[in-house]
């Protein structure tokens, strides 16, 4: 396993930016070429800030969860706040409220995104979208509590 913490911040640093500055169409504008210009744009920082130059498992990101990437909570915590999320058969995600997970009670992760609950404006990444490895369930964390290893 290897700690790519710092990697991961700087690609959610640099998505950011990138949509903040030069692609956000405006306030509540959808513009969908631009959104699947930005998942590409995502795509190649991921590999070249996180994978180093490596393919590993970027082409999910977004699609699925990266089986390649566990998200672990960062050391010093005692705690971590997680909300669980259940998959309508409409196919929206109904969010629980956030409840506290003990570190020894901590979930196996994988990392399937950054999340902002609106990509129509600025963003800010404040959140990790993972799944629980063994129940496929959907979780968010605020990346603060969030380290990043390759398996």
């Amino acid at each position: 396993m290897k700690n790519v913490s710092e990697g991961m911040q700087n690609f959610r640093e640099a998505s950011r930016h990138i949509w903040n500055t030069y692609l956000v169409p405006g306030p509540n504008i959808v513009n969908v070429e631009t959104e699947e210009a930005f998942e590409n744009i995502e795509k190649e920082l991921l590999r070249c800030l996180v994978f180093e130059g490596q393919e590993y498992c970027v082409s999910n990101y977004r699609n699925k969860e990266l089986e390649c990437l566990s998200v672990r909570p960062v050391e010093g915590f005692m705690e971590v706040p997680i909300q669980y999320g259940i998959k309508k058969e409409n196919g929206n995600i109904l969010w629980q409220e956030s409840e506290m997970v003990k570190i020894d009670q901590f979930p196996e992760l994988r990392f399937f995104d950054f999340f902002d609950w609106s990509h129509y404006g600025q963003i800010d990444y404040g959140l990790v979208r993972a799944v629980e490895d063994r129940t496929k369930r959907l979780a968010l964390l605020p990346h603060m509590y969030c380290s990043f290893w390759i398996l």
